[in-house]
């Protein structure tokens, strides 16, 4: 998860209140400091969320219209993020988009527990790669936790 510097005046602006109002015994100020923690809470909850599905809704524009490829799994590793115990891998990829020649990139994914034993080092995976930025590559959406599609799962 990304840090986000604007939450953090707000984060600690609620703990002073709460703390003042602690120390001083006014109410008032203990209720703002809790109003504005429970504020950050759910601002940093939708920029997540909002993110989130930005970077969904991308992959599933370029699974949708990008180029076909194959890439070959160099390594995989991961940094211990999970959802439902699906982990996100970091992939680097050999990337070979058809007809042209191979180049090196790297991939982050959150990927099906059911899926690691195939996208082990060495083994191919088809991948589309956005014609515009070819840095940005989509790993086959039957190895992912949730797919592309919105609402679906494939």
């Amino acid at each position: 998860m990304k840090f986000n510097p604007l939450l953090l005046v707000p984060g600690l602006l609620c703990w002073v209140l709460i703390g003042v109002g602690a120390a001083t015994g006014n109410r008032t100020w203990i209720g703002l400091g809790t109003i504005l923690t429970i504020l950050s809470i759910v601002v940093g909850l939708v920029a997540t969320a909002r993110r989130s599905s930005a970077k969904r809704a991308e992959a599933g524009r370029i699974w949708a219209g990008g180029m076909r490829g194959r890439a070959k799994v160099v390594d995989i590793s991961t940094k211990g993020g999970r959802v439902n115990d699906n982990p996100t891998i970091d992939f680097e990829l050999d990337v070979t988009p058809e007809g042209q020649s191979t180049y090196r990139a790297q991939v982050s994914v959150l990927v099906s527990l059911l899926a690691i034993p195939r996208i082990q080092p060495g083994c191919e995976i088809e991948v589309r790669i956005d014609p515009q930025d070819r840095s940005k590559v989509v790993v086959d959406e039957k190895l992912t936790y949730l797919g592309y599609k919105s609402g679906t799962r494939v």
